[in-house]
């Protein structure tokens, strides 16, 4: 191409400014990212699937009595030998649905502890009168709640008498919350995982479309109902449950809620409901029975209704009671009417209020003004060693090789080894399954121990990189490599990409080395601390209220072993920002 095209010279002139435009990147990045919480940049909610018809049935739940009955029921059962589950069974039997018990058990060594866990998930099905059986709805909640077994069976017994279900309908109670979750999942999706053993399915339906879960411990005069749907690995439910569920909760007088947060139409509220959200999405970690549905390709959400002294319609417990089983039943007829399974909506996205989004094409960008700073200051970097390169006298014929290149020859190892230690440490759990007794401690002792690699690596750094400006190809090696990074976390999980875009980039872009002065060295790793992966997790924890910050050990013990029981993705995040941060570490040690 011809070095006078307008291209070349627009080319070379952003490269002599890359310096420049990798500040002003940043800052772009940050501006976008503080704005589009804002409701004059996010856009209202709509409903895709048609076949929805959210809200235009007329629910048949009529008495709220027969529910208290249920629910008194349940807890007085809860008080004897038999327990709940028993209470249950002959309950939904009693009301001629196929029931059976299915019995699992998790292994000693996938959950750290002395023996191995067993349970029990009570599955009853209501048979469709409609249909050969092909597609179903499943309504679980918490064998630990009296109230949510006795407000399950009532709706059995309800949807019993009624002959509009196309699909069926499977009552699920599930004990060990998430984990008898996932072990009956595997089970009736004919999976096999070496976390479990259990029975095989006794009464199978067809494919699970939805799912809904409540959560409810007492009875009270609800006046708003919390919608929680984030997912294992940051997973989000198809955009239309979560629309279908806001019409139909506004429609029987309750007030719909993200993480607890009243909606009001201002920019703070919307700012403070969308950072929870996005913490909530980059820890990545089950708050649900739904949390696991995702993997097997289930759109589902948890109903927790409460009550807020905030909420001026005064209303007794039996109308809210009520209104909220008439909001659980126009959802399910609303799934019933499905025709194919939800896809027409979003899978990726930020919600700000419960009727307003932010689309995955309006919130990338951010991404991309960091990703754009790491490469503007390679760009950078490369610029600065040119220069310095074309100071040397060199004719064509003398013209030898660059010493920075044999530095990079000698010192390749520097680049390859911390991933090697972070991709042992991710297969040493399941390694480890069998022959060590408690495998989560061990692995986390392997995991500070891992630390001491970079002591051995920075005292092995030989004084003349220095002088060759390899520290400066090493530098721009390594923000490529967060770069590739962070835009890949964003693409699974955006919640973690924007933090690690936030707190990291700031600091990898600034990194220099110490040049053996004790002020800069010290400057530099207080600096390097503040993005280490266990502080990073630690403050995403403390940041959605699941820890304290004593709890440092408890976290990262709980990540390994939801590792090996869940497939969380939380500790292999975890041992690719550990490679990137001991490279970035060595940095500073030049």
């Amino acid at each position: 191409m011809n070095s006078n095209s307008p291209i070349v010279r627009f080319g070379c002139s952003v490269i002599r400014k890359s310096e420049s435009l990798s500040f002003f990147s940043s800052v772009i990045g940050l501006i976008y990212c503080l704005l589009i919480p804002n409701p004059l940049f996010n856009e209202e909610t709509y409903t895709s699937e048609s076949a929805l018809l959210p809200g235009l049935v007329d629910e048949q739940l009529d008495d709220s009595g027969e529910i208290y009955q249920m629910i008194h029921e349940a807890q007085k059962a809860s008080k004897t030998s038999a327990g709940t589950l028993s209470w249950a069974v002959e309950r939904f039997r009693s009301f001629g649905l196929d029931v059976y018990s299915h019995h699992f058990t998790v292994k000693a060594e996938y959950i750290g502890g002395s023996g191995n866990r067993t349970g029990v998930t009570v599955c009853a099905t209501l048979r469709t009168r409609r249909g050969a059986s092909t597609e179903s709805i499943l309504l679980g909640a918490s064998p630990e709640s009296p109230t949510a077994v006795g407000l399950l069976v009532a709706f059995a017994k309800s949807f019993s008498k009624r002959n509009y279900w196309a699909k069926d309908v499977v009552f699920l109670l599930p004990q060990l919350s998430h984990v008898g979750m996932l072990a009956w999942l595997d089970a009736y999706y004919l999976g096999k995982v070496e976390q479990f053993s259990y029975d095989e399915i006794a009464v199978r339906s067809g494919r699970i479309e939805a799912a809904l879960m409540v959560n409810i411990d007492r009875v009270e005069p609800y006046s708003h109902v919390d919608i929680v749907y984030h997912m294992l690995n940051g997973q989000l439910p198809n955009l239309d449950l979560i629309n279908l569920l806001v019409k139909l909760i506004r429609k029987h007088n309750l007030r719909p809620t993200i993480f607890n947060q009243e909606q009001r139409k201002d920019y703070y509220s919307s700012l403070r409901t969308a950072y929870y959200g996005i913490l909530e999405q980059a820890a990545g970690e089950p708050n649900g029975l739904h949390s696991v549905c995702g993997r097997f390709g289930i759109q589902a959400v948890t109903l927790r209704p409460y009550y807020s002294r905030t909420a001026r319609d005064f209303r007794d417990s039996a109308e809210a009671l009520l209104s909220l089983g008439r909001v659980i039943e126009g959802s399910l007829r609303s799934l019933n009417n499905l025709q194919e399974i939800l896809h027409q909506s979003f899978f990726f996205y930020v919600l700000p209020v419960p009727d307003h989004y932010i689309s995955i094409g309006m919130y990338m960008p951010v991404v991309l003004c960091f990703a754009f700073t790491l490469l503007f200051k390679v760009a950078a970097i490369w610029v600065s060693l040119n220069s310095a390169n074309s100071e040397e006298n060199l004719g064509p014929a003398e013209a030898e090789q660059p010493a920075w290149l044999s530095s990079l020859k000698s010192g390749a190892h520097l680049l390859f080894i911390p991933p090697a230690v972070g991709c042992l440490l991710l297969c040493l759990p399941k390694l480890l399954v069998g022959r060590v007794d408690d495998v989560p401690n061990f692995v986390f002792l392997c995991f500070l121990a891992s630390h001491l690699l970079l002591h051995f690596l920075g005292s092995k750094i030989p004084d003349q990189w220095r002088e060759d400006d390899f520290f400066k190809i090493y530098h721009m090696i390594v923000l490529v490599e967060y770069a590739l990074l962070i835009c890949a976390c964003s693409l699974l999980n955006f919640g973690l990409g924007l933090i690690y875009c936030l707190l990291v980039v700031p600091v990898v872009t600034r990194l220099n080395p110490s040049n053996g002065q004790p002020i800069h060295l010290t400057g530099r790793v207080l600096c390097l601390m503040l993005i280490h992966p266990i502080y990073l997790y630690i403050l995403m924890q403390i940041g959605r209220w699941q820890a304290e910050p004593t709890d440092m050990k408890e976290i990262i013990l709980r990540a390994i072993s939801s590792y090996m029981l869940l497939d969380n993705w939380s500790f292999a995040i975890l041992m690719i920002m550990l490679s990137l941060w001991i490279n970035a570490a060595l940095l500073i040690r030049m």
